[in-house]
């Protein structure tokens, strides 16, 4: 894919698409550096447009070039407001936040609330499934760093749940089989088994499951490739039920959940990053926990 957009970007140079699909898949590689300068060769070649310019901060976001990336997006905020609770806004809530540039927050906190009241109006619950489902899974994270009520944080958790909920079909009702004395089989999804605080905490945990009485399954979404101490490894030996998920689709996730006859099935990364609420969206097992 990387290459037929390469090869695409050369052919047509003007076209922003392309430069998104491919530096977004830069970014997912971990090939920073190739995703900047790409990002940067655009916005030479083209000039300096608001969707071009955002790309860019993404870029530099990733090789921690934060004051770069808070002054792009500064003031592509400043040159045309944003209105709604789009990704936008997150980005720059989110910069100005691991930057710690408190000198930004009052105008981050104004842009907020007026966005809030504009994507989730308090008396038409119906418009909020209208908003951009992955920049509200951003807000789900950053509100609270803002000072931004529970209540209207439930607004936006509503708002992810009704939208995948509506957009996500149901797989078909599984045909009842007797469980006789059969375990109970426990699986958990997320997207940090291995360097992470969820791998650091669980991985004890997992080891220790066996004493339940159930049965263990283990669904991964992502494997952090800087992982010194082998939590992914170890996480990994807990249960012949590991299953390695990386690249598979909502769909494919919840039908292997089903296959599988899982009992309860428990979300560890809800509406984070990197987290498949969809899947569980598709009600893949009888009780859902997040």
């Amino acid at each position: 894919a990387q290459k037929l957009l390469t090869q695409s970007l050369i052919s047509t140079p003007h076209n922003f698409d392309y430069l998104r699909e491919l530096t977004n898949l830069f970014i997912q590689d971990g090939r920073y550096g190739e995703a900047v300068t790409y990002a940067e060769q655009f916005v030479a070649r083209n000039g300096q447009t608001i969707p071009a310019l955002e790309q860019l901060s993404v870029a530099y976001q990733c090789i921690n070039r934060l004051d770069e990336a808070l002054e792009i997006t500064g003031a592509t905020i400043k040159a045309v407001p944003p209105k709604f609770l789009d990704i936008r806004l997150a980005s720059y809530l989110s910069i100005a936040g691991r930057s710690a540039r408190l000198d930004h927050r009052a105008q981050a906190h104004k842009l907020l609330l007026a966005a809030i009241n504009q994507s989730l109006p308090d008396d038409n619950p119906l418009a909020w499934m209208s908003n951009d489902t992955n920049a509200l899974r951003r807000f789900a994270f950053l509100m609270p760093y803002y000072g931004i009520s529970d209540k209207v944080l439930m607004r936006v958790f509503q708002a992810i749940g009704d939208s995948l909920d509506h957009r996500m079909p149901r797989l078909p009702k599984p045909k009842s089989k007797p469980r006789g004395k059969a375990k109970l089989r426990i699986g958990y999804v997320s997207y940090n088994f291995s360097e992470h605080p969820i791998g650091h905490l669980l991985s004890p945990f997992f080891e220790a499951h066996a004493a339940t009485g159930t049965e263990l399954y283990l669904y991964a979404l992502h494997l952090n490739a800087h992982d010194p101490s082998d939590y992914a490894g170890r996480i990994r030996a807990t249960t012949e039920h590991y299953r390695d998920c990386r690249g598979m689709t909502p769909a494919q996730l919840a039908t292997q959940i089903r296959t599988d006859n899982i009992s309860i099935l428990i979300d560890l990364d809800g509406y984070l990053g990197g987290g498949m609420p969809e899947a569980f969206a598709m009600r893949p097992a009888p009780i859902q926990i997040h």
